[in-house]
C-alpha cells in the first residue's frame, strides 16, 4: 500500500525536521527522489516541499537574524517557515504572547510581510518547535528545551510571583481551551526530576482556583534539560487520514471512467477501477460501497441490475 507508506513517511519526516533530528538533508533528499521512482511524483509532492521549506526557511531567518542583531537584544529566534499545505494539518490557537516573545515575533511578521510586498501570511504554531529558556534556581544557571506554548506559561513568573490558574487563562486568552492550559500546567508541575513550577493546593486535579508559583527548591544535577509535551488534540491516526483519501481517490476514478465511457457493466467497471488505481488495492466491498456513494449523490445511475449509466 504505496499511499499509507508515504502519509507513514511523511509524519515522521515532519517530526526530524520540526525537531531538526535528521542525519542529513542530502539523505533525506536522496530517498524521496528513491520514493519518486517507485510510486511516481504525485505522491512526494508534498515530501519535496516539506525539505524545500526547510532548507529556504534556515536563509530567510539568517537574513533577518543578520539585521535583528543590531538591536542588540539577548534572543536567537530561528522560527521554521513552512507551506501550510506540505505539512500534516494542526489545529492553530492564537495565543496571547509575552511582551518578549510578542515583540520579537511581530518585528519577525512585520519584515517578512513587507519583503514579500503584503502578499504572504503568517499564523504560528506555537505547540510545534522547541524553545530554549534560561533560568536561575538558587545560584545554579539552567537551560530547559520545551515548546514555546510551556514557555509561555513559565515566563509569566518573570513579573509575578504566583497566578493563578484562571488569571494564567485569561493572560494566554485561551478561554476556550481551558483544558489544554491545565495539561500544559501540569507538565510544568509534575514531571519527575524537572518540576518548575508548584501549585496549592497539590492535589489534583487541576482547578481554575489554584495558585501557580515558582518551585523556589528545584535543584538538578543536570544543566540543560529537556520538557515532555502533553498531547494537545487527538489527531487523525495515519490510517485514518489515508481511509479518507482512498475514498476521494476511489470516486474521482470512478467518474473519470464513467465521463469517458458514459455506460458500463458493473464487472467492466470493478475492473477498470482495479486497473486504475494501482497505489492501493481496494476491496469489492469499497469498491460497491463507493458506487453506491455516487448514485445517491446522482453523478451515477442505475439502467438496470449489472448496468451504470454517468449523469452529466
Amino acid at each position: 500500500d504505496k499511499d499509507m507508506f508515504i502519509e507513514y513517511y511523511r509524519d515522521l519526516l515532519s517530526q526530524r525536521l520540526l525537531t531538526k533530528k535528521f542525519l542529513s538533508i542530502d539523505f533525506e533528499k536522496t530517498f524521496i527522489s528513491f520514493l519518486k521512482q517507485q510510486c511516481g511524483s504525485t505522491f512526494t509532492t508534498k515530501l519535496e516541499g516539506m525539505i524545500n521549506d526547510f532548507i529556504t526557511s534556515e536563509d530567510s531567518v539568517c537574513e533577518f537574524n543578520d539585521i535583528f542583531k543590531e538591536y542588540d537584544v539577548n534572543v536567537v529566534y530561528e522560527p521554521l517557515l513552512l507551506t501550510m499545505s506540505n505539512w500534516p494539518s494542526q489545529q492553530n490557537r492564537n495565543v496571547t504572547l509575552p511582551p518578549i516573545l510578542n515583540d520579537i515575533q511581530q518585528c519577525f511578521t512585520d519584515w517578512y510581510v513587507t519583503k514579500h510586498n503584503n502578499s504572504r501570511k503568517l499564523s504560528f504554531m506555537h505547540h510545534l518547535g522547541e524553545i530554549t529558556i534560561q533560568s536561575i534556581f538558587g545560584t545554579k544557571k539552567y537551560d530547559f528545551i520545551m515548546t514555546p506554548i510551556q514557555a509561555i506559561i513559565l515566563l509569566f513568573f518573570n513579573n509575578n510571583v504566583e497566578m493563578s490558574v484562571e488569571n494564567i487563562i485569561i493572560n494566554m486568552n485561551m478561554q476556550a481551551d481551558e483544558d489544554i492550559v491545565k495539561r500544559l500546567i501540569h507538565s510544568l508541575i509534575s514531571q519527575p526530576k524537572m518540576k518548575l513550577l508548584k501549585k496549592e493546593p497539590s492535589e489534583m486535579p487541576i482547578r481554575r482556583t489554584d495558585m501557580i508559583s515558582i518551585n523556589t527548591e528545584f535543584t538538578a544535577k543536570i544543566r540543560k534539560m529537556r520538557l515532555g509535551m502533553p498531547i494537545l488534540d487527538v489527531q487523525k491516526s495515519v490510517k485514518e487520514r489515508t481511509d479518507e483519501f482512498r475514498q476521494l481517490r476511489m470516486e474521482g476514478a470512478i467518474v473519470r471512467i464513467m465521463k469517458t465511457r458514459k455506460t458500463m457493466l458493473h464487472t467492466d467497471l470493478i475492473g477498470e477501477i482495479m486497473h486504475q488505481l494501482n497505489v492501493f488495492r481496494p476491496t469489492t466491498r469499497f469498491i460497491k460501497k463507493s458506487i453506491e456513494s455516487l448514485v445517491e449523490r446522482e453523478y451515477l445511475e442505475r439502467k438496470d441490475d449489472k448496468t451504470y449509466n454517468y449523469c452529466a
